[in-house]
């Protein structure tokens, strides 16, 4: 990417809990286009560390298993997104998101 390049994720600080098959590949999109900071939740102490988050992608299997992590992650007032959001975020409407209420990961 050029330094005049921008990319649809230019800005964003991303945490990512997801299964581990899965965040090699979204780390890679998000990358290349243009999150500057990707980090992976694997405990509350990660996610407590965490200053400037954007978005979390949220598998509910994980917030599930490890539902510490999910609340850590909720508390921080972090937006907690199911992975499937990049998707809608790259097919929409220049100058608009996808509905959030579709891809937000809640509490069970």
């Amino acid at each position: 990417m050029g330094v005049n390049s921008i990319g649809p994720f230019v800005g964003w600080n991303v945490a990512l809990f997801l299964t581990e098959g899965k965040q090699p590949g979204l780390q890679r999109v998000l990358k290349a286009g243009g999150a500057t900071h990707i980090v992976f939740a694997r405990s509350s102490r990660d996610v407590a560390a965490l200053k400037g988050i954007t978005y979390a992608f949220v598998e509910a299997s994980c917030a599930e298993q490890e539902p510490h992590v999910f609340e850590a992650l909720v508390k921080a007032k972090v937006m907690c997104l199911k992975p499937e959001f990049i998707a809608g975020y790259l097919l929409k409407t220049p100058g608009t998101l996808p509905p959030l209420e579709e891809y937000l990961v809640q509490a069970e």
